[in-house]
């Protein structure tokens, strides 16, 4: 399943639908666009950090497009 931005901040900040979503389907992917979208939407390298440990945690593909 391809996940979008929106679910991933809506589970982030704690939607119980969204939490659903993302542990239902793990391993999960994401687009490259939604990867980088995500990362520009961090606040600081902390917030990046605990970002991209949870991509590992959940087993998250990132699709390349060409």
């Amino acid at each position: 399943m391809i996940i979008d931005t929106d679910v991933i901040i809506w589970e982030l900040k704690g939607n119980i639908k969204a939490q659903k979503i993302i542990h239902e389907n793990i391993p999960f992917k994401i687009s490259v666009v939604t990867y980088i979208e995500l990362l520009q939407g961090m606040k600081d390298k902390k917030e990046m950090g605990k970002f991209i440990k949870q991509l590992a945690k959940w087993n998250v593909g990132i699709l390349q497009l060409d």
